[in-house]
């Protein structure tokens, strides 16, 4: 079992890394002004994060899940709302281009349209997560009706693809059509960056993605808590690191606080549990990609896998952001150091698309099904 990035890995990270560098050092300012500033949006098309998850043949890379996973969590280690700006983008232009619709799909992968992912209604929790749009057919002609649970990018997106009652189908709708109205949330606790907000759509046209989505739907929702188990690894990660560095530059009773023992359990049990995260978060990946490798859908030991990764990941990124603000005491709640940003940001990976204690009760429900 290799635990190693592959060399086409390592390379793509390593490109990442270098642009999240100059993220990471702007992140505040996203934060404060709660969404993706212009140059922030040309660094990562020039990167082609948008199109990570896209084929070759509308432009994409066609990276599997664990180069994904690995580069959500190097943009997270800089800017976690950044980084699920890109996931559910990244997600939403893989759905165009299985369904298709090529030309929105190229544009898609470019990052010159930017598009959002909207699956449930404002209302939806894990077991009734039905949708709150409803698709109204005239003729050949499509319309949406209906309010979307918060999803990422939705105050700057130029489409979304949005799951509709009365069969659960896809559909993408132009958010400069009439009848679109954006809403965010005012004061927004974290992931400011990635200009997250709510739907309402009044007779806005659309057209349809697919027919029968049960099982595409089931596969973006895990896609979805794959990638947001990957980010807050990241968010673990950047808070590690930002504690580390203050423990080295912090001096009381004449030497750095890193040389005592209180700190230096927090830096080891922080450790423990970003390593433990990130291995779940590797297996998970490999399992979706064996099961794309093999050409079926995700296997419902694979759903569990990333479940799993999902809840030791959220679990991991609030608790070590909490050490990391102890370590720094006061100046830890001030949004003069990082680790109130990841403090904030892990509280909302923690919760979304799928909480700890419900993931855990779906976890169980498998293995019960496997006893």
């Amino acid at each position: 079992m290799l635990f190693e990035p592959t060399e086409d890995q390592q390379l793509v990270v390593q490109g990442v890394a270098a642009v999240a560098k100059s993220l990471r050092a702007t992140a505040s300012h996203r934060d404060g002004e709660g969404g993706p500033d212009a140059a922030a949006l040309e660094a990562l098309r020039k990167l082609g994060a948008f199109g990570l998850l896209s084929p070759e043949t509308v432009g994409g890379l066609g990276a599997d899940a664990t180069t994904w996973t690995l580069t959500l969590a190097e943009l997270a280690f800089a800017d976690a709302g950044l980084a699920l700006a890109v996931a559910e983008h990244g997600l939403a232009a893989r759905a165009l281009a299985a369904a298709g619709d090529l030309p929105r799909a190229k544009l898609a992968a470019q990052g010159r349209e930017l598009g959002c992912l909207c699956l449930n209604g404002p209302r939806a929790h894990l077991d009734d997560d039905a949708p709150g749009v409803t698709a109204i057919v005239a003729g050949d002609a499509w319309s949406l009706t209906g309010a979307t649970d918060w999803a990422a990018l939705a105050q700057r997106a130029d489409f979304a693809v949005v799951r509709a009652e009365p069969d659960g189908g896809l559909f993408v709708a132009g958010l400069a059509a009439a009848g679109v109205a954006r809403a965010g949330i005012e004061r927004q606790l974290g992931l400011r960056a990635a200009a997250g907000g709510t739907l309402q759509l009044n007779a806005t046209p659309a057209t349809r993605l697919t027919t029968d989505a049960a099982a595409q739907v089931r596969a973006l929702q895990a896609w979805l808590a794959l990638s947001v188990a990957a980010i807050a690894v990241g968010v673990a990660r950047g808070a590690a690191v930002a504690a580390g560095r203050y423990a080295e530059e912090r001096v009381q009773f004449g030497a750095p606080i890193s040389r005592l023992q209180p700190v230096q359990w927090h830096v080891a049990n922080s450790a423990l549990d970003i390593d433990a995260a990130a291995l779940l978060v590797g297996r998970a990946a490999a399992l979706v990609d064996h099961d794309l490798g093999a050409g079926r859908p995700l296997a419902a030991a694979t759903q569990a896998a990333i479940w799993q990764a999902k809840t030791a990941a959220g679990t991991a990124a609030t608790q070590v952001s909490d050490r990391a603000i102890q370590v720094h005491g006061g100046y830890g709640y001030t949004r003069d150091f990082p680790v109130e940003r990841a403090y904030r940001d892990a509280a909302l990976l923690q919760a979304l698309h799928g909480t700890p204690g419900g993931l855990k009760v779906r976890t169980a429900r498998f293995l019960a099904g496997q006893a």
